[in-house]
């Protein structure tokens, strides 16, 4: 997480900036969590499609945050991201395209959505760059999971039932093959080496943070007419998100071949 931390250190700047608006507002005209989250998935691929344009990482065997690491011939103007399903955003961004990229992506931006969800007044982890020695790994990650069920489960889904009966598959045929009963501790160490995707979910589902880990809900910190064109945006990019994000896409140009 460190290595991601600087990338996107720049982002963080300018999420400070915006959180300099006060506002005595009531607050009922905020967008929701999932709202911000499907909201920051488009303006992310934006970001990378319009503004940076980069189709190799910085540093080889390296991931860069802002690397379109696909997609680059259909994903050219703000757009073509807007009417593209979730799966091949998530191509573009490095990441997998399943059900799964949801949650690699809400792990690489947790901090940029913790600002911003913060920001109009929601109960977040205390996780700013100024506070972010005060939430364990653990708690972050929990949040994450949260944060992810709860966007799958909107969209009738939920796959962890699924995920942890390949999990069990998976420690039943090691115990097997090792020919002694494998405690939970022990598994859960060798599930993280072998997935660390499939290790969040089997972990954390069952885990969510304490409400006092977390803030208290508040105002939102932001006012006037930008407040309202914020909130505008997001409403309207987590509407085009709900339309779109299962949507059929036909592209020549798919995932990057890591064999090349």
């Amino acid at each position: 997480m460190s290595d991601r931390l600087s990338a996107i250190s720049a982002r963080y700047a300018s999420a400070l900036k915006r959180s300099e608006m006060f506002s005595s507002a009531d607050g009922r005209d905020r967008p929701t969590p999932i709202d911000i989250w499907l909201w920051q998935l488009e303006d992310v691929v934006t970001r990378n499609a319009v503004e940076h344009r980069k189709t190799e990482p910085s540093a080889p065997d390296s991931y860069d945050h802002f690397c379109l690491y696909a997609h680059h011939d259909c994903l050219k103007t703000p757009e073509d991201v807007q009417c593209t399903p979730d799966s091949v955003l998530f191509e573009a961004l490095g990441l997998s395209g399943s059900v799964l990229g949801w949650l690699q992506f809400m792990t690489r931006e947790h901090l940029w959505f913790s600002l911003i969800s913060a920001n109009w007044g929601h109960p977040t982890l205390r996780v700013g760059v100024d506070d972010l020695h005060l939430a364990t790994e653990d708690q972050r990650h929990a949040e994450v999971v949260s944060q992810f069920l709860n966007l799958i489960r909107e969209r009738g889904d939920n796959p962890v039932p699924d995920l942890r009966r390949l999990a069990e598959t998976l420690r039943a045929t090691l115990t097997k093959m090792r020919g002694e009963h494998l405690t939970s501790e022990e598994f859960a160490v060798w599930l993280r080496e072998f997935n660390e995707w499939l290790y969040f979910i089997y972990v954390y589902t069952d885990k969510p943070n304490a409400p006092a880990l977390l803030t208290e809900p508040h105002e939102p910190l932001y006012e006037g007419e930008f407040r309202a064109s914020f909130a505008h945006e997001i409403r309207q990019a987590a509407e085009r998100r709900r339309r779109y994000w299962n949507a059929p896409h036909s592209c020549d140009y798919g995932p990057r071949d890591e064999q090349s």
